[in-house]
């Protein structure tokens, strides 16, 4: 035992002198406190936890410092090759800007070309010429070609000036086409009227048609007659001046187509002329031939007859000097007609006096139509032929513009330089983001390395990843060879401990075998005394008193091996019996007591019976409570209730909450009888508590089966007057004070649909588009009920004179209306009070519904269906809603007291809607006076139809944190920079600034 001691003295030592090398690898200072601890208990017992603790400590320190210094270097090198890729993308930047310079430079080339080009283009074109001002913004267009500008921008500008170019002609094509319409009409109506002189047997004065009508009667009633002109005609010698001067005068006289009719039948024209139009030559009777007269001038050529002797006696009483007669005519052209006194007009040619004049002025007529139509032919061809050079002047300009130069090679430059672009943006993106992962990376480093002097602080190791690593190792076997150490000492404790017990056991067995020894002795000479007591009980065992004596004590002994038994059987017994006894003492105290209890709660329950029994919920209460009436009570009770007072469902909570909200449910309806649950104010105990649902009927407070006994013969009585109340009821208040407020609302909305109808009419859209609304009354719903126009008309009419028939009319309609209401609401399981039944069936609002209809120009009225909404444009979808919604809120705005505001707001506003229709919105907005914040995106609200406008721009530069406000002032005209908001309330009126 000495000896494996020292052997295992020895290992430790060896073991120690190993982990003291370990620990110097490692540079583990804490093994050196240690082991100056396990020097001092050196040889006692030694706790080793704290060693190992302080080794299982270092050793994680040892392995976190090893793993931060590989993260740390595994983030430099990332580090590192991020660098190289950031070099690496930088040059590809580099070389890719270059190749953009490179083909912007190549772009700016195509553009000049391209301008070159142009030119060469503008010389060869003779329709498609493009004005000074035009030029530039063109050329303009060229040089930012590929920069925001592009082959539609290009045909986008000039189409425009193709557009007003063809129109120039289109609009020359269409006056030159209209002019040989025109001339053609022209050229047919003188044509017309050339036959018409060629078919003519002689010209005519023109005639009024009713003077021709009353030629035609006198010619059907057989009453010759001649105009002045065809009965007369120039003697030989007289001027054509002259002729021309006398025929003026007949002519300004009113006496060249006057009628000449035979003496005798003067009578009878005249009468014929009471009903027509003309005018009829009469010569004075009795009077004296006038010498000279015009006789001299004039003769007649009439056939002989009744015609000639008058148209003699006509010319013999017009005198051709003046020498104060009422009728003469002068050679220079002066005449006198009764109290008319004149002169002709000079330098007329006859054409009508005489056949030979006549027929002159027809050809002179006809040479002259027929000179105007050859000039018109001229004309026509000419006009014709300017059409078809401004016909081949719109084909060379459409060639023109289709033949502008193509911009493919500019395209192509446009593509190449995008391409070039797009990819030093790429190039860019993609070094921006390697220059934010290089600064990420390098962040992370920075990290790293604060996390790994954290981790290293207070090891004394070089920041070596080797030397990290080998220490790691070293604590690795240091830690298996501190356990180990750990069980050589305490195998060493256990040697030493054994060592010493075993030597105390030894000594103390050498005095047990001397006292073993000594006891040896006395029990052998104990052996041999019982020996011999052995052979004289041998001998006494052969005696008779003896063998009886050894029955006796087997059977004492027997007994007093059961008696002990039996004792204890006995004493349980024993305990058995008194706690029984304990029990039953205390089971007879709770049954006394429990029986003196179910007395007094019989006694109870009587009482509270005979209160239950007052309340006659069930059963009426007996007038006496005799002897067996409780017995009674129940079993009739139980009769009434049958099953239920058993079923498991009554329990009381689920039964006091269902009569809880039953009695909530009807307190709507009956509301005005104070429903109210409550416990019953009876001299009860706690647990029989009642609750009873009470109500207030004529000042007093009635239970819950008295108000509906109440209810049931008062709808009883009710019946029986309701046909009576019905009328009352519809004549006095419907016809009368509810009727009046239906009418005055029903007046008023009609006022509002016209209002709004006026409004809308009265915008003038781009597209032509305009709205009405229309408030349309709903057709009966069953034949009991009456139409919504018939009951509006009833209602607009005076009281007193409806018939008995209107009356009974009336009051059917709203009864049904009741009626089926009610049935409504019973089917979707609603309550709801008669009163608001009534309500809801006097609602005039649903007697009605609002229907829009649309119009645009050249089209019927048509209703705006969604289908109909939807195939609208967008401004028009737009003006759809918003002209409706301004009517709508300006009728409501006109209910208010003069001096309120109108205030409106829109967000986003006019969205959709194109200029114009913004400007007449706007016109709207001012016209019905409102007063409006609205914003959008693109609006200023700076429109001629604004008066004055407060303008707010709201700038925010990119990834700004904050918002400027810039505020502008619209007067009307122009648009200015307010520089402060008391520059603008000042402008606007609403504050003095001083």
């Amino acid at each position: 035992m000495e000896f494996q001691g020292e052997r295992l003295e020895g290992q430790l030592t060896e073991t120690l002198e190993e982990m003291d090398g370990q620990a110097d690898e490692a540079r583990f200072e804490d093994h050196a406190f240690n082991q100056a601890d396990l020097q001092e208990a050196w040889g006692d017992f030694f706790d080793f936890g704290p060693w190992q603790r302080d080794t299982r400590h270092y050793q994680e320190r040892v392995k976190a410092a090893r793993t931060a210094l590989e993260e740390e270097q595994r983030v430099v090198r990332r580090y590192d090759e991020l660098l190289h890729e950031q070099d690496k993308y930088e040059k590809e930047r580099e070389q890719a800007t270059r190749r953009q310079e490179v083909s912007f430079q190549t772009l700016d080339e195509a553009r000049q070309q391209f301008l070159s080009t142009l030119a060469e283009w503008y010389e060869q074109n003779e329709e498609f010429r493009l004005r000074q001002e035009e030029r530039y913004p063109f050329h303009q267009i060229i040089l930012d070609y590929g920069e925001g500008k592009n082959k539609g921008d290009l045909e986008q500008y000039l189409f425009p000036i193709f557009s007003r170019l063809d129109q120039v002609l289109a609009s020359q094509v269409l006056e030159k086409q209209q002019e040989v319409k025109n001339l053609k009409e022209t050229e047919n109506q003188i044509a017309e009227e050339l036959e018409e002189w060629r078919k003519k047997p002689d010209p005519q004065p023109e005639r009024d048609p009713q003077v021709t009508d009353t030629r035609r009667l006198l010619t059907e009633a057989g009453i010759p007659c001649l105009p002045f002109y065809e009965a007369v005609d120039f003697r030989e010698g007289v001027t054509p001046e002259a002729r021309g001067v006398l025929e003026a005068v007949f002519m300004d006289m009113g006496i060249l187509d006057a009628l000449i009719v035979p003496t005798g039948e003067l009578a009878r024209a005249r009468a014929i002329l009471g009903q027509g139009a003309d005018k009829l030559l009469v010569a004075s009777a009795g009077k004296q031939q006038t010498i000279p007269n015009l006789n001299l001038a004039l003769q007649v050529v009439c056939p002989q007859g009744g015609i000639l002797s008058h148209a003699q006696q006509i010319l013999s009483s017009i005198s051709v000097r003046q020498d104060g007669r009422e009728w003469f005519v002068g050679q220079d052209g002066s005449f006198s007609l009764g109290p008319v006194v004149g002169r002709a007009r000079q330098g007329v040619r006859s054409r009508f006096i005489g056949a030979e004049s006549r027929r002159r002025y027809k050809q002179e007529r006809i040479t002259e139509l027929e000179e105007r139509l050859g000039l018109l032919q001229s004309k026509l061809d000419d006009v014709q032929r300017g059409i078809r050079l401004l016909e081949a002047s719109r084909e060379r300009l459409q060639w023109e513009f289709r033949n502008l130069p193509s911009t493919g090679p500019l395209d192509l430059e446009v593509s190449e330089w995008n391409g070039a672009t797009r990819e030093v943006l790429l190039r860019t993106e993609r070094l921006e983001r390697q220059i934010s992962l290089v600064q990420d990376q390098f962040a992370i480093v920075q990290v790293q390395r604060s996390a790994l002097r954290e981790k290293t602080k207070g090891l004394n190791l070089p920041l070596s990843l080797a030397k990290f690593q080998h220490a790691q190792e070293e604590m690795q076997r240091y830690e298996v060879m501190l356990a180990r150490f750990d069980g050589l000492y305490q195998q060493w404790l256990s040697a030493k401990e054994r060592s010493r017990a075993l030597q105390a056991s030894l000594e103390g067995l050498q005095e047990d075998v001397d006292y073993l020894k000594g006891e040896l002795n006395i029990v052998e000479q104990e052996l041999r005394g019982c020996t011999r007591l052995i052979g004289e009980l041998k001998s006494l065992r052969e005696r008779e008193d003896f063998r009886k004596l050894q029955e006796e004590i087997e059977m004492i002994i027997a007994r007093l091996r059961d008696i002990p038994e039996e004792i204890k059987h006995k004493a349980t017994r024993k305990g058995h019996l008194e706690g029984h006894l304990l029990t039953l003492s205390t089971q007879l105290e709770l049954d006394r007591e429990r029986s003196l209890a179910c007395v007094q709660n019989l006694k109870q329950a009587e009482v509270e019976l005979q209160a239950e029994l007052r309340f006659g919920f069930v059963i009426p209460a007996p007038s006496q409570f005799g002897e067996g009436w409780a017995a009674q009570a129940t079993g009739e009770i139980s009769d009434r209730l049958g099953q239920d007072v058993a079923a498991p469902s009554l329990d009381e909570a689920l039964l006091t909450r269902r009569l809880q909200e039953s009695v909530y449910e009807q307190r709507t309806d009956l509301l005005d009888y104070g429903l109210s649950i409550g416990e019953a104010t009876t001299e009860r105990s706690e647990a029989a508590c009642r609750l009873e649902v009470t109500a207030r009927l004529e000042g007093r407070v009635v239970t819950l089966y008295q108000l509906s006994k109440w209810i049931e013969q008062e709808i009883a009585n009710n019946e029986s007057l309701l046909d009576e109340a019905d009328r009352e009821l519809f004549e006095e208040i419907i016809m009368q004070t509810v009727g009046q407020k239906i009418r005055a609302k029903i007046y008023r909305a009609e006022e509002w649909v016209r209002n709004m109808n006026r409004l809308m009419a009265e915008r003038d859209t781009t597209s032509g588009l305009t709205l009405h609304l229309q408030w349309k009354p709903k057709p009966a719903e069953t034949e009991d009920e009456l139409g919504t126009r018939e009951l509006v008309d009833i209602l607009k009419t005076d009281v007193s004179i409806l018939s008995e028939e209107i009356f009974n009319q009336v009051t059917t309609h709203f009864r049904s209306q009741v009626q089926r209401a009610k049935t409504r609401l019973e089917e979707q399981d609603f309550r709801q009070s008669f009163h608001q039944t009534i309500q809801s069936v006097l609602d005039y609002r649903k007697w009605f519904e609002f229907k829009l209809f649309f119009q645009k120009t050249g089209e019927t009225r048509r209703e705006l269906t969604n289908r109909a909404f939807d195939r609208l444009s967008g401004g028009e979808k737009a003006m759809a809603m918003y002209i409706p919604l301004f009517s709508s809120v300006y009728s409501r705005y006109q209910a208010a007291r003069p001096d309120s505001p109108r205030l409106i707001s829109l967000d986003e506003a006019f969205a959709g809607v194109d200029d114009s229709n913004i400007r007449d919105m706007f016109q709207l907005m001012e016209h019905l006076g409102f007063d409006y914040i609205i914003n959008s995106q693109i609006l200023w609200g700076d429109y001629d139809t604004v008066s004055q406008l407060s303008i707010c721009e709201l700038v925010r530069p990119k990834n700004a944190d904050y918002v400027t406000v810039i505020r502008y002032l619209w007067d009307g005209k122009y648009r200015s920079l307010l520089m402060d908001s008391l520059t603008e309330a000042a402008t606007l009126g609403r504050i003095e600034v001083e």
